[in-house]
């Protein structure tokens, strides 16, 4: 948390920023772009933000898998996987 909270030294206690990057997580995983999508993505542009935001992402995805724990778009996900899974056979 302490590597988080230095890239965003700057803004992180202003109103309104976790809500921010809460709803900015949200946006992502409901379009279905997952953290490492968004990282290769990062490392193409130029802007620092972007990083910082693939390198929070990947951050608290690894939180969740670590912990086996999900949030509500993980679960579409995992149903989703699991449903190709079974149609597949794979």
């Amino acid at each position: 948390m302490i590597i988080i909270r230095q890239k965003f030294d700057p803004v992180w206690e202003k109103p309104g920023f976790n809500g921010s990057v809460v709803e900015w997580l949200r946006e992502m995983k409901t379009q279905g772009i997952f953290p490492e999508h968004y990282a290769a993505h990062a490392t193409q542009t130029d802007l620092e933000r972007d990083r910082q935001l693939a390198g929070l992402y990947l951050r608290y995805q690894r939180f969740l898998q670590d912990r086996d724990l999900s949030d509500a778009d993980g679960l579409l996900w995992l149903a989703y996987t699991h449903g190709i899974q079974y149609r597949t056979g794979i």
